[in-house]
């Protein structure tokens, strides 16, 4: 019996070098099958990041306000259809779909600058 367990021993000693080391890559993937690139966040907490959040949030902020107060200037401009000039009435039809276009493109891209910063607005 005691010899029976000094033999376990001696395997069990003996068993990290029963495991050959990776010869090649994939071998080393087959050991290791977990290994991965380590993962690479953004630090959103750094000062350039804090500054360029800031400024990207006034420029579509304020671009937002303009596209939506051009939309306004137009919807108006074609609700007073016998008061004002033909000219302004064209004007304000033409510039409408532009409006519109223009504010989905800018929410769109409102909407992606958040998600790339992250921020969360249903977050718990």
């Amino acid at each position: 019996m005691m010899d029976l367990l000094s033999s376990a021993a001696d395997v069990l000693q003996t068993a990290p070098s029963l495991v050959p080391a990776p010869s090649s890559l994939t071998d080393a993937f087959v050991v290791a099958p977990f290994a991965g690139p380590p993962t690479i966040d953004f630090d959103y907490s750094s000062p350039v990041a804090q500054a360029f959040i800031k400024i990207a949030a006034i420029v579509l902020g304020a671009c937002g306000i303009l596209v939506v107060i051009a939309m306004g200037l137009c919807m108006t401009a074609i609700s007073m259809k016998g008061f004002g000039d033909q000219r302004v009435l064209e004007f304000a039809g033409a510039a409408l779909p532009w409006t519109i276009g223009g504010s989905i493109g800018l929410f769109s891209a409102t909407g992606l600058a958040a998600w790339a910063a992250n921020f969360q607005i249903f977050a718990a």
